[in-house]
């Protein structure tokens, strides 16, 4: 099956082929559970990407970063999200490499004006 596979398939499915061990079903359901396309369950989805990370699920990295970053389903830990990045950009990933070159042009600065945005 291709990503894109998982992404038309039930919740229902998703949820038995990630009771399975499938990699890709974990991915998915872990998304759906971070968006609420399912019942809302952050610590879940955050264990899903954990389990998917570290069988080598390359996309996983960079949702569990997001997790990491903004403290969804776990503690904020920056420095960690930071990692995860770095490791997807390692791998090819091409968001990762982006968001690597991103964080390193604003490296050090303690705001970041984003033109044409309101400032918070």
């Amino acid at each position: 099956m291709t990503d894109e596979d998982f992404k038309t398939l039930s919740t229902k499915k998703l949820e038995e082929l990630a009771a399975q061990g499938t990699v890709k079903a974990k991915q998915e359901f872990a998304r759906r559970l971070l968006e609420g396309r399912s019942n809302k369950n952050k610590e879940k989805a955050v264990a899903l990407l954990e389990d998917c990370v570290s069988c080598g699920d390359d996309d996983a990295l960079l949702m569990l970063a997001n997790c990491c970053a903004l403290g969804l389903g776990t503690n904020r830990d920056v420095e960690r999200a930071n990692a995860l990045v770095k490791e997807a950009a390692k791998k090819g990933q091409e968001e990762g490499q982006s968001l690597m070159r991103l964080l390193e042009k604003f490296k050090n600065k303690s705001e970041i004006n984003v033109s044409g945005l309101p400032k918070s």
